[in-house]
């Protein structure tokens, strides 16, 4: 089904309709300086209008600018391939990381005299061991945006799926006596239904020492996760850091997008063996970099930016075509 949106002028008021294309109905076609006559029921009925329209404008559904991402995620066979690679990927460097005692993933972390501790690896959690993909199709089956109580009732209900490849290596690592410890950006109070669900899928878990440290279930374990990696480095060389998002390794990641690739470009030594970096094109900083991280603008405005940002090889000037004026009507 096409979707177009067109503007109408009748009896000097604005009107907004829809015109639905389907089932094998040709789109009308759009020519400028025209106008089109037909009856409301003709238009109600279904039926194209006759004449030819002077402007179509496609319809901005910003509810669903996620759709195709998280389409992506839970339809193709290159995204689960993907993902099933990069942690086979990380498995098979484990014994390196493990058998190269000057081997850390976390260099700003670890203190001295880290070579004699016991190694680890640590994991984010969401879109990384877990699969939320269904709640992200709600928010855009329901039109509805992130919120932190939708999200706590989708944790609740313990529906999110291992990510290809997750288990097997984290019980790979405890197999070669490797702790795993679950860095999460989830706040303390998710952290006993987060543990019940990992290991209802069968990740490790350690029953004497916390090994999911949550936000905000130590007063300086904010949003960044540096505080969370430097508790764990004072006990434990690291050995990989797993995630799908900068903030998962840096914690100064809020930035304009073209600092977020300079800092990236600036850990290229760490990228694939000691960071391994899942991709997450449905949600994460990397929007709000686009964004300013300006969590007041509307729908519209939001559309309007990532337009603008959009590269068409046009020159950096290049700007979204603007809408037609309002369509008008003969009598």
């Amino acid at each position: 089904m096409t979707r177009y949106s067109i503007r109408l002028l009748c009896g000097g008021s604005l009107a907004s309709l829809i015109l639905v294309s389907a089932c094998g109905a040709q789109p009308v076609k759009a020519r400028e300086n025209r106008t089109i006559t037909f009856s409301m029921a003709e238009w109600m009925a279904g039926e194209p209008p006759k004449g030819e329209v002077a402007a179509i404008e496609p319809e901005v559904d910003g509810g669903n600018a996620a759709l195709s991402a998280t389409l992506w995620m839970q339809t193709s066979a290159e995204y689960r391939a993907m993902v099933r690679q990069t942690f086979g990927s990380a498995e098979r460097r484990l014994r390196d990381a493990l058998n190269d005692r000057r081997w850390t993933a976390a260099p700003r972390e670890q203190g001295a005299n880290y070579e004699a501790l016991p190694p680890a690896v640590i994991l984010d959690v969401d879109e990384t061991l877990l699969d939320n993909s269904p709640y992200q199709a709600r928010l855009i089956k329901d039109r509805a945006s992130f919120a932190p109580e939708s999200f706590a009732s989708w944790c609740q209900e313990q529906k999110a799926t291992a990510m290809p490849g997750a288990e097997r290596f984290a019980q790979s690592a405890v197999d070669l006596k490797i702790a795993v410890f679950y860095v999460t950006n989830r706040p303390k109070s998710l952290e006993a239904t987060t543990r019940a669900q990992l290991a209802a899928l069968g990740f490790p878990l350690d029953e004497e020492t916390d090994t999911i440290l949550t936000r905000g279930e130590d007063p300086q374990w904010a949003s960044g996760k540096s505080t969370r990696r430097a508790h764990i480095a004072r006990t434990h060389r690291i050995l990989m850091v797993i995630g799908d998002d900068l903030g998962d390794f840096i914690d100064d990641h809020k930035v304009p997008a073209a600092q977020r690739r300079s800092l990236a470009e600036g850990h290229d030594d760490l990228w694939g063996a000691r960071w391994i970096l899942l991709p997450n094109p449905a949600y994460g900083p990397w929007e709000g970099a686009v964004l300013s991280f300006d969590g007041a603008l509307g729908e519209a405005d939001r559309v309007k930016i990532k337009m603008g940002a959009l590269r068409d090889g046009r020159g950096a000037t290049s700007a979204p075509t603007p809408p037609p004026p309002p369509l008008e009507v003969a009598p």
